[in-house]
């Protein structure tokens, strides 16, 4: 599609859509100066997802490279973190909770520009905050992640029992942030807030109102961790960081919790440490060094205590091979390989074996080994 086709869209507040059209074309909504409040309208999203989805589509030539395309994107994202006050306002009006039905609108018009350029793309919905604390100026700074997806979905607290919506969330795929900055990946977060524990939470709130029909798009939604990290020490220090092999370990348990959840995609933030950022959750260092949590998330390896005796090993595999589950009960001298079993890259690998109290758990695919896991009596 030729640029000249797309240079009349709206694109309201979306930032990325504004910066599509030369300054001069920009309605006065579209000023990239503005707040994102709500007063453009719910329409300009459309037309933003219009011009995002031909941009994008592999038919656009590139500016900068004549003679080639833009690659394509099949996946986009509607907003970010919209129970925060700090990108969308309000989030409440006189004591009703506003931003989820203002999202659910925009979301819907996003979808609908979208798909008719690109009828195969995927529109990712959600990507909340999840503990929504922004301390935003203007009315309630946030709500929690459970709370608004109860809104967006018309679910009620009691039960999830649904209640009548005016107009259904229309999208492809269901996103959060299951964000544990400081604390371990199983432990729960305050009412309403959704971190790596809650996930079941989310899949079951949307798997309800898929049932009584009270979103649109497919008839069954996939659900993404789109963004979660832990800083790691070193670089970045104080009481509530951890230790580099910690780190590692959160994220791999975070993969499993994820994949116990049927979380398709876990994403990380970031690759590499930058320390003119406030985040040093990287699995590289600034230097490029790699950290134990590159082992952690491309061989996550993970034991599940499922009874006094008996411990759940858990992993995924970074390329084919054969996989050797190996095994240390004692905690000293070396390990013991108890399973043997192909794979191909990207499988989960799994067995159960008898372990009373602690040991060292790890596997190995040719010469590259997962990290050991350090299980404990619990």
């Amino acid at each position: 599609m030729a640029e000249q086709k797309i240079k009349g869209y709206q694109t309201g507040t979306f930032v990325v859509g504004n910066r599509l059209l030369d300054p001069e074309q920009r309605s006065t909504q579209a000023r990239t100066e503005r707040s994102n409040t709500l007063t453009s309208g719910h329409r300009a999203c459309q037309g933003c997802g219009e011009a995002l989805g031909a941009r994008y589509s592999g038919n656009f030539d590139d500016p900068l490279n004549p003679g080639q395309k833009l690659p394509q994107v099949s996946a986009f994202e509607a907003w970010n973190e919209s129970n925060l006050a700090a990108f969308l306002t309000p989030q409440t009006e006189a004591g009703n909770n506003t931003s989820p039905n203002h999202y659910r609108l925009m979301l819907n018009q996003f979808y609908d520009g979208i798909h008719t350029v690109q009828p195969d793309a995927q529109v990712v919905a959600g990507s909340l905050s999840p503990i929504g604390s922004d301390g935003g100026p203007q009315g309630k700074a946030r709500i929690g992640p459970l709370e608004f997806l109860r809104d967006m979905f018309c679910l009620g607290k009691k039960n999830l029992k649904p209640y009548g919506c005016a107009v259904k969330a229309k999208f492809d795929v269901l996103s959060h942030h299951p964000i544990n900055a400081d604390r371990e990946p199983q432990a729960p977060a305050g009412k309403d807030d959704a971190g790596i524990a809650e996930m079941s939470e989310i899949v079951t709130m949307l798997r309800k109102a898929e049932s009584v029909g009270n979103v649109g798009g497919p008839s069954s939604h996939p659900v993404w961790n789109t963004e979660f990290w832990w800083h790691s020490n070193p670089p970045k220090t104080g009481k509530k960081i951890p230790s580099l092999r910690e780190q590692a370990a959160y994220i791999s348990e975070a993969l499993y919790r994820n994949w116990q959840d049927r979380v398709e995609l876990a994403m990380l933030y970031q690759l590499g440490d930058d320390k003119s950022l406030p985040f040093q959750s990287g699995i590289y260092f600034e230097n490029g060094k790699p950290k134990p949590s590159l082992t952690g998330f491309s061989f996550p390896l993970v034991g599940d205590r499922r009874s006094k005796r008996k411990v759940l090993i858990w992993g995924r595999a970074p390329k084919s091979g054969q996989v050797a589950i190996q095994v240390n009960k004692s905690g000293k001298g070396g390990f013991k390989t108890i399973k043997k079993k192909m794979v191909g890259a990207g499988d989960v690998f799994k067995t159960v074996t008898k372990l009373k109290g602690k040991g060292k758990l790890r596997a190995k695919i040719g010469k590259q080994k997962s990290l050991t896991w350090k299980q404990g009596k619990k």
